[in-house]
């Protein structure tokens, strides 16, 4: 049976909505986490109502069969992982507050991926595209008003000012990597195409990648300037291997590749003749991230410690030179590098299944390039964008307005490869119109999305709503309410301590090692908040210092 996926105007304009509104959505008056739980609802809404969009999957092609069972595994093994642990459900499938990476997201990316990669990708690809410019534009604009001090949203933000809609100098600078990249490359395509038009859209393109760049260097953050170094290298290497049928020089091309990027990343950790130039501290301490990362992979390889619960067990498995070089009190709640956290989180099986499609994801870009009967830059440029952002993924944070990006580049490439290498004939339908009986499949699909991934971001704008009320029996009632969340529990009992509530602020406390038996802040809590040298206080410390076995500052008993 003929494969018949339903790549209709309304499928375009779906996809470059996700593609536009995700990485920009924000909830600043309505939520304490105004970032990462809205944006977690809206790909939790596109993804699921994306699943409508392919309407037959042809499964007698063996590279079909492989993208289904793959991620159809990857999910199953997030989903096992949540149900292997004793923290809280909730905590994994929605992710750890000010994260939002847990099963939900990253079961969603993969639905994404999966949809796209089956799907007819020529337009969607060509759409989603030429869409970089006119969607980087607002967090460009966003980031200069930030430098100048103008935003008018006050965020709680400890870093440089220049955070965008992501939160975060390094989320917003790998962001504006791609964006400015991405302008280039469009601006290349049009130079060679003919008429007026080019005149105007160059220069304007030109100028949106320097301010790119701009914002970029005043965000403080390097990673989007090494973002936009390497998109440019990996479309101008594939752009000039398409030209070649030398395979001698284009093997010593790539041997050059290697080895200039072994000797950049040699000179972030100050070694090499780019050491004094590159050297960061901060990537010392990601490497002390990744160490721990992996002892815990190492010591839960079947099912991990638990999607999005990297920070309950960083205390455990760092090692003394981190503690050395930030303190006892300096912690984390992601490896930084999204393989590791992955791997740290679900265990062995998850990771290789991930890697698996990555894996197939790079086999397929490579494919495109050598592929000379493909004439659109279009690939090119997909393909080195999703290099982009997969190097940033091996020294960052998975954050779901950069990682939206980063899955959907990598369906698109899958699904340029099934056209162009195995000539699926996929058929693409580009219609005015959708069935009334299609678009309900959609929106209905969509909607239970989104209420799956609601109740977290209600609650949070109620305990924000129960702060600004300064009640203290309504804060108490919210951070009691469902679904459980620890860190409104603990949120509360700071609170209620700091007033001369201990007995409560106690009973919040207790509650929440109830939920979490590795709650750290609720465990110190109630050490301070019992008598020295009685069972609670003993049986407080002894707890601490098993989660925290390099501490000294802990009092000896």
């Amino acid at each position: 049976m003929a494969s018949r996926i339903h790549s209709s105007k309304v499928a375009v304009f779906w996809w470059v909505s996700a593609f536009a509104l995700i990485p920009v959505l924000i909830s600043p008056n309505q939520n304490m986490d105004a970032i990462n739980l809205v944006k977690m609802s809206a790909l939790s809404f596109f993804a699921f109502g994306s699943i409508a969009l392919l309407r037959q999957i042809n499964l007698k092609k063996f590279f079909s069969k492989l993208l289904v069972g793959l991620v159809l595994a990857y999910t199953l093994g997030l989903t096992s992982s949540t149900f292997a642990h004793e923290a809280s459900f909730f905590s994994e499938f929605w992710g750890a507050q000010g994260r939002n990476t847990g099963v939900l997201t990253l079961v969603s990316f993969a639905i994404i991926y999966l949809v796209l990669s089956l799907s007819p990708g020529r337009s969607i690809s060509r759409a989603v595209f030429l869409s970089i410019p006119l969607v980087g534009v607002s967090n460009i604009f966003y980031g200069l008003v930030q430098f100048l001090g103008k935003d008018p949203i006050d965020w709680s933000n400890p870093y440089s000012p220049i955070v965008g809609t992501l939160g975060n100098p390094n989320f917003i600078s790998s962001h504006l990597g791609l964006v400015s990249s991405a302008c280039l490359i469009v601006a290349f395509s049009w130079g060679a195409e003919d008429g007026a038009r080019k005149m105007v859209i160059i220069p304007l393109l030109l100028f949106e990648s320097l301010l790119g760049v701009f914002v970029i260097w005043k965000s403080q953050s390097i990673q989007g300037l090494l973002v936009f170094a390497i998109v440019l290298f990996t479309f101008l290497l594939a752009f000039v291997i398409r030209k070649l049928n030398n395979k001698i020089l284009v093997a010593m091309i790539l041997l050059f590749s290697v080895a200039t990027g072994v000797i950049l990343s040699l000179g972030f950790y100050g070694k090499g003749v780019f050491g004094s130039l590159l050297y960061r501290e901060s990537f010392v301490h990601r490497t002390n991230f990744w160490q721990a990362g992996l002892e815990m992979l190492k010591s839960n390889p079947f099912f991990g410690v638990g999607i999005d619960q990297f920070g309950d067990y960083y205390r455990q498995f760092r090692n003394s030179y981190a503690v050395q070089l930030r303190g006892p009190a300096v912690t984390t709640d992601s490896a930084h590098n999204i393989p590791i956290d992955i791997g740290a989180g679900g265990g062995i099986l998850v990771l290789l299944l991930f890697l698996a499609l990555q894996a197939i994801t790079l086999y397929c870009g490579i494919s495109l390039i050598m592929n000379r009967r493909d004439p659109e830059w279009v690939s090119i440029g997909i393909f080195a964008l999703w290099i982009g952002y997969s190097a940033q993924t091996l020294i960052s944070i998975n954050q779901i307005g950069v990682s939206i990006w980063g899955w959907m580049l990598a369906g698109l490439i899958v699904s340029r490869y099934r056209e162009m290498n195995l000539q699926e004939k996929l058929q693409e339908k580009v219609e005015n119109t959708s069935s009334p009986m299609q678009l309900w499949k959609i929106l209905t699909l969509a909607i239970i999305g989104l209420l799956v991934s609601l109740p977290p971001l209600l609650q949070d704008r109620a305990f924000r709503q129960a702060l600004a009320s300064q009640n203290g029996q309504r804060i108490i009632e919210v951070s009691e309410s469902k679904p459980d969340n620890v860190f409104f529990l603990n949120y509360s009992s700071l609170i209620l301590k700091s007033n001369g509530y201990k007995e409560k602020a106690l009973e919040l406390a207790k509650r929440s090692i109830e939920i979490n038996e590795r709650n750290y802040v609720g465990w110190r809590m109630i050490m301070e908040l019992s008598p020295e040298g009685s069972v609670q206080y003993i049986k407080a410390v002894k707890t601490l210092k098993s989660l925290d076995p390099l501490n000294s500052d802990l009092p000896k008993i």
